[in-house]
């Protein structure tokens, strides 16, 4: 299979789960304006259970082209914190239990400094 082929399955998917993360969450926005979380939450969590399920899916069938379409793609672009978690099962399939709180601590902190770190950059432009 070409690189351009696999290239171009993983930006199709991704392009498919960023509109499930879109579309879920506009729906969720417009019933419930006051708890718009709870469609990132939604995707984030089934976005969890489908890596978990396509993990092993895939394993055991079809290609790495389907794997990477619906994997990195579709998931990937529905929601990265699905990805997050398939790296907490590979860390701990391997006993990397440092690692595990080494990791969580970092992304969870990181990305609160980071979104802070945005918001300010923004503030000094005036946005």
């Amino acid at each position: 299979m070409s690189l351009i082929l696999l290239i171009l399955g993983v930006a199709t998917g991704g392009a498919i789960g960023t509109f499930i993360r879109f579309f879920i969450s506009s729906i969720v926005k417009k019933v419930h304006f006051k708890y718009a979380h709870i469609g990132t939450l939604i995707v984030n969590i089934s976005g969890c259970y489908f890596i978990g399920f396509f993990a092993i899916f895939f394993t055991f069938y079809l290609n790495t082209f389907w794997k990477d379409l619906v994997i990195t793609g579709i998931l990937g672009g529905l929601t990265t914190f699905s990805s997050f978690t398939l790296d907490f099962y590979k860390l701990h399939s391997e006993n990397r239990y440092l690692h595990i709180l080494q990791y969580f601590i970092i992304t969870l902190i990181g990305g609160a400094a980071a979104l802070l770190l945005g918001i300010a950059t923004a503030h000094v432009f005036h946005l």
